[in-house]
């Protein structure tokens, strides 16, 4: 039997950014990556899910949550340092939910970025934000067993837990090292790619690659005529 680490200790993105992010060897959290660690679990295993994030993309989150819940392991969740905005979405998936003692859980609605357009295209989006929030509710309130009224309210006031007040509202299970000296764990809120960065970083990649097909289709053209000359050469020297 095997303990299969997933780490969630970067920002929540979708699979195109977490793509670019990979190119880039830069950290990122996607469902993608996580699914290709749960593939390599087998029935016997365990899966256990380190989260240290300041969250990110709501639908990115929602999706390794779904991932985590279907997993046919029993799936523990350890909150080491921060598990905010959606990546407490994530924690929500553990059959177990542990916290360390300086960590903590924050939760609260849903927002958009780079909002433009008309009152319909608002209108449009506050009908989104809300549907969110009360998808969100949903399974903090199936967790925690809390009315969805009470959950809500959390939400809009933007409520912060610390270990024991995690546990007393049930979004954890158990505090971590009770009985020892936890270590300091710190964090930070990061920004996420926005579409117009990630869109201008593939079209240079796109170029960067082709460029480096033209330089590599050269390099086999001089060797094959070097290597034409060196047998013209040979011929040459023996007749």
């Amino acid at each position: 039997m095997t303990t299969i680490q997933v780490p969630i200790k970067s920002d929540v993105i979708n699979d195109k950014d977490g793509k670019m992010a990979s190119i880039l060897d830069f950290p990122a959290t996607y469902p993608a990556g996580v699914n290709q660690i749960l593939d390599a679990a087998k029935d016997n295993d365990s899966v256990e899910v380190n989260i240290n994030s300041g969250g990110g993309d709501v639908d990115a989150a929602s999706e390794i949550y779904s991932e985590l819940k279907n997993a046919s392991q029993p799936v523990t969740v350890n909150i080491l340092g921060m598990a905010g905005s959606s990546a407490s979405i994530i924690a929500m998936a553990g059959d177990k939910i542990n916290i360390a003692p300086t960590a903590r859980i924050i939760i609260h609605k849903a927002s958009v970025s780079d909002v433009q357009g008309n009152s319909d295209d608002l209108q449009g989006l506050v009908n989104m934000l809300s549907s969110t929030d009360s998808a969100i509710a949903n399974i903090y309130r199936d967790r925690t067993g809390q009315d969805k009224t009470a959950i809500a309210k959390m939400m809009t006031q933007t409520t912060q837990f610390n270990a024991d007040e995690a546990v007393e509202n049930h979004f954890a299970d158990e505090v971590m090292f009770e009985n020892n000296k936890a270590p300091q764990l710190t964090n930070s809120l990061n920004d996420i790619f926005s579409d117009k960065s990630v869109d201008k970083f593939y079209k240079i990649y796109k170029k960067a690659k082709q460029y480096d097909e033209i330089q590599t289709n050269r390099e086999k053209h001089k060797k094959s005529e070097t290597l034409t000359d060196k047998k013209r050469a040979i011929f040459m020297q023996n007749i």
